[in-house]
């Protein structure tokens, strides 16, 4: 008998379309009791090629944000800090780039990819080897967005962001915009916008 219950089991976080429809997911374990993903936190974590029921990729540290770009899924290892490349052909799997921050929201343009950082809640690094490289390369985790390279995973470009805001989940981009800004959520700005009023 298959029972479900609202219980967050694996921690099951990220999705990757393909053709209009799912095909990859991540989770952080597979783990089945009420919160138990959190002890696998540092590398019980998994890609499952939904389509095949497959597990394609294990040992992961909280894998978030699955993308498929052409004959790889990106994915970002938030427990090591980590954008990872998997080639879906022969199953091998490289890192791109290091993170500073705990990483979550991945986009793409052209051959450049645009992924977020935030900081970690407290203890949230405690056991997890992006702590580790944080210390090994003198760093301090901070917030925003990063532009990474993908043909050699030098990051190009960074947007820090400062202030109340210390987490930040996805990202997407608009394209063709010339003058882009921020309308905070109480701002008179905003308030116009949405009565439809030029600005």
């Amino acid at each position: 008998m298959e029972i479900n219950t609202p219980e967050d089991r694996c921690h099951l976080n990220g999705i990757a379309m393909e053709g209009g429809r799912a095909h990859y997911v991540t989770c952080c374990s597979t783990t089945d009791s009420v919160e138990s993903w959190r002890g696998g936190r540092r590398d019980g974590g998994v890609l499952i090629d939904i389509e095949t029921d497959a597990i394609i990729a294990d040992g992961l540290s909280m894998p978030h944000s699955p993308r498929v770009m052409g004959e790889a899924i990106y994915f970002l290892e938030s427990g090591r800090g980590a954008l990872v490349r998997l080639d879906r052909k022969s199953g091998r799997r490289e890192d791109v780039t290091f993170c500073p921050g705990f990483a979550r929201g991945l986009t793409f343009v052209g051959h450049y990819a645009i992924l977020t950082i935030s900081l970690p809640r407290i203890a949230a690094f405690n056991g997890l080897a992006v702590a580790e490289q944080m210390r090994a390369r003198g760093a301090t985790p901070w917030r925003g967005l990063l532009i990474v390279d993908l043909r050699n995973g030098d990051i190009v470009e960074w947007w820090r962001l400062e202030g109340d805001v210390t987490e930040l989940f996805d990202v997407g981009v608009i394209e063709n915009i010339r003058s882009p800004r921020g309308l905070g959520p109480h701002s008179s700005e905003l308030a116009e916008a949405m009565r439809g009023e030029e600005m």
